[in-house]
């Protein structure tokens, strides 16, 4: 299950639109296939849901913000994100 959730973050990697979003998919694809494993641990898997949840928000935040008085600032940060 590991691998074939590295293959689809390989596969959505190569989207231009989505390098941003890097981290928050690399951790979705993280927790999804941990609570296909362990159903039984789902109360377990709640502070990362939480986590990732809280981490997709602010970047969503930071990338409606790229054409806002902010811009030049929030495209540094963006393009730093891209090549983590």
């Amino acid at each position: 299950m590991g691998q074939s959730s590295l293959a689809i973050f390989y596969i959505l990697d190569k989207k231009q639109a989505l390098q941003f979003f890097k981290l928050p998919l690399l951790l979705t694809l993280i927790i999804i296939p941990y609570a296909l494993i362990a159903p039984s641990q789902i109360k377990e898997l709640i502070p990362p849901l939480l986590l990732v949840a809280g981490l997709s928000i602010i970047f969503l935040l930071i990338f409606s913000l790229k054409s806002n008085a902010l811009a030049p600032f929030i495209k540094r940060v963006v393009e730093c994100c891209k090549r983590w």
